[in-house]
């Protein structure tokens, strides 16, 4: 797990609290979906509480994965991938390889994981 930068406590206290309330659910929802399973008031203890850190690379790599609906590599571009993979596109991860246990948890509104994934497992 990644440590928590200090900047999400901060933005959670200044634009999760009182009249600032709304600008915090829209970028809530914007990463997780709806809201409404979550009190109005829990926004200001979900940010500030808030486990994972991410970079805005992990946020790049993330858009590449949903664009293409392939898992790769993070694609660095024509020339950077050559050199860094040795060909000039991002290479597919082998999902068959991965040995670690992986849980997926999903809810009936939740945008990011449809519950059809579970099927799929």
């Amino acid at each position: 797990m990644f440590r928590p930068g200090p900047l999400v406590p901060q933005f959670g206290r200044v634009f999760c609290s009182g009249k600032l309330l709304n600008p915090c659910v829209l970028i809530y929802k914007s990463g997780s979906g709806s809201t409404a399973s979550v009190a109005p008031k829990m926004m200001l203890m979900l940010t500030c509480a808030a486990p994972e850190g991410f970079s805005s690379k992990m946020v790049l790599h993330y858009v590449q994965l949903l664009k293409s609906g392939e898992f790769k590599r993070y694609d660095y571009g024509f020339v950077k991938n050559k050199a860094k993979y040795g060909q000039h596109s991002a290479p597919n991860i082998d999902l068959s390889k991965v040995t670690a246990p992986v849980a997926i948890f999903y809810a009936p509104n939740d945008a990011n994981i449809p519950m059809k994934v579970s099927f799929m497992i």
